[in-house]
């Protein structure tokens, strides 16, 4: 139970590994492709950090495969090489409000974030063409997914709207206020990979007359931050295809980002879901959930993960597990 159609043979540290055949296999899953034995007889995994190396690497013929070729090379890469490519079934890539800070706690200026974020835009500007922008809290493979496109569509009018009802008022400076505060927030991160997204969505924001604050600070800072309550806004996602993912992102119990349930009727559908034994039942109550979790602003979708694997011309068969992990059971090289 849990065996794989491989051994692992060797590991060097920082460098490779080194995947042998296991014999007798024969109990794989058919969504696999091949239940039995695996075709090649040994995989080694190395490892290249920089994505220009990997590339370059693949076209010179030094691999056969490479993980996530940079969004830059795709269209390159995609010419000469097969492209292999998955959807995460999970939570897809998302701003997590934090819901203790006394502007995020407010659900109107959530919702207004909510309608400012032009995922379309998104996906023009910063993503290759095997990125998705989300439709949905989850991504489109998720079991019980629902496309909630329409409430994730970006409208000034419907900000306008939001705020204005709930006292916000614009000022001079184009930013909205209330009682002499500004509607501003911060983004905190550690990775430079995500820069230019950052970048794109504060300026949606600043357009829409919200003020996003962009901090790059260490893994450790931002960390220690959200311990301690001390951050607005952050990045991430939960790859898992099961409704039992919504507990683990978005209940204050088990979450590392929301640390407050305010929702009193989402915390009793993700409850009731994980303790349902009706399939249906639970699909269901997970459709409710993600359009509540969306309508509260409990978290900003930005864009399905995906996992993408480019090959030689000559390799075939990769595949992909429901998270987003790339499989080699069914997996040949043409001779």
């Amino acid at each position: 139970m849990g065996t794989g159609p491989f051994v692992i043979k060797q590991v060097v540290q920082d460098q490779k590994i080194v995947l042998v055949r296991r014999a007798g296999y024969d109990w794989g899953s058919t969504v696999r492709g091949n239940t039995g034995e695996a075709y090649l007889t040994k995989i080694t995994f190395l490892v290249i950090p920089e994505a220009a190396a990997r590339i370059g690497a693949l076209q010179s013929g030094q691999v056969d495969a490479i993980a996530y070729p940079s969004s830059n090379n795709i269209s390159e890469v995609s010419s000469s090489s097969n492209v292999f490519t998955a959807a995460s079934a999970g939570v897809v890539y998302t701003l997590y409000p934090n819901v203790t800070n006394p502007l995020l706690a407010q659900l109107p200026v959530r919702q207004a974030i909510q309608r400012s974020i032009d995922r379309q835009e998104i996906k023009k500007v910063t993503l290759d063409a095997t990125g998705t922008a989300a439709t949905s809290i989850v991504s489109h493979t998720f079991p019980s997914y629902t496309n909630l496109s329409s409430q994730l569509t970006d409208s000034s009018k419907a900000v306008t709207s939001i705020l204005t009802k709930a006292g916000w008022a614009k000022g001079s400076d184009g930013i909205w206020a209330k009682d002499g505060t500004r509607l501003s927030v911060d983004l905190q991160y550690s990775s430079p990979n995500y820069e230019q997204l950052f970048e794109l969505i504060q300026q949606q924001l600043k357009a829409n007359g919200i003020e996003l604050t962009l901090k790059q600070l260490t893994a450790a800072q931002v960390t220690a931050n959200q311990a301690s309550g001390n951050w607005g806004l952050t990045y991430g996602n939960l790859t898992r295809p099961d409704p039992d993912v919504f507990l683990s992102s978005f209940t204050a119990t088990y979450s590392n980002f929301i640390t407050k349930d305010v929702d009193p009727a989402l915390v009793k559908l993700i409850d009731d879901q994980s303790a349902e034994a009706d399939s249906a039942e639970r699909s269901a109550d997970s459709k409710k959930i993600q359009k509540l979790i969306v309508s509260d602003g409990l978290g900003f979708p930005i864009e399905e993960a995906t996992s993408v694997i480019a090959t030689k011309k000559t390799v075939h068969g990769v595949r992909f597990t429901a998270p987003w992990w790339a499989i080699f059971g069914a997996a040949w090289i043409e001779k």
